[in-house]
């Protein structure tokens, strides 16, 4: 499975907070299965939900929800793309030390392709997802959260000077 370790890098890369604390930031993988159909091959989908926990996190929520959903919508843009879908659940508590601890659940899949080579080797290949339209129209895919500001106010602001 690739997702899982993109979406850790995506979060270290966008995150601040857990770009200095890496160690905060855990995922899992529970209910995993897979669907494969009968066929020539032994290609098959992974099929599973993405745990990632933040423990004594010193930043708001939605610093990483908001990173989370540009991941999404890159590398599983269907999950945003129906009217009222949800594209996962979460919880969180906030600590005295005025930190959280957050665990956000994501539904996701993985195709693999499977090819018999010679000498009874297999080739793995990950399909990549479809490329669909931008999930939010103007945000490039390489966007970065430097500034949030919530009700006017602003939370933080790591923007590079100019």
């Amino acid at each position: 499975m690739i997702k899982p370790d993109s979406l850790r890098q995506h979060l270290l890369e966008a995150v601040p907070g857990l770009a200095l604390n890496p160690e905060i930031l855990r995922l899992s993988i529970t209910q995993g299965r897979t669907a494969i159909a009968q066929s020539e091959t032994l290609s098959f989908e992974y099929r599973y939900d993405l745990t990632i926990s933040v423990s004594d996190f010193e930043g708001n929520l939605d610093v990483i929800m908001v990173t989370v959903l540009a991941w999404l919508a890159r590398h599983q843009p269907e999950r945003l793309r129906l009217p009222a879908h949800e594209a996962l659940t979460f919880e969180m508590q906030t600590t005295n030390t005025n930190r959280i601890n957050a665990t956000i659940v994501l539904a996701l899949t993985e195709k693999v392709l499977v090819e018999a080579g010679e000498n009874g080797s297999y080739t793995l290949t990950y399909v990549p997802e479809p490329d669909y339209d931008s999930a939010f129209d103007g945000v490039p895919d390489s966007a970065r959260l430097w500034t949030l500001v919530l009700g006017g106010a602003t939370v933080f602001d790591i923007a590079p000077e100019s």
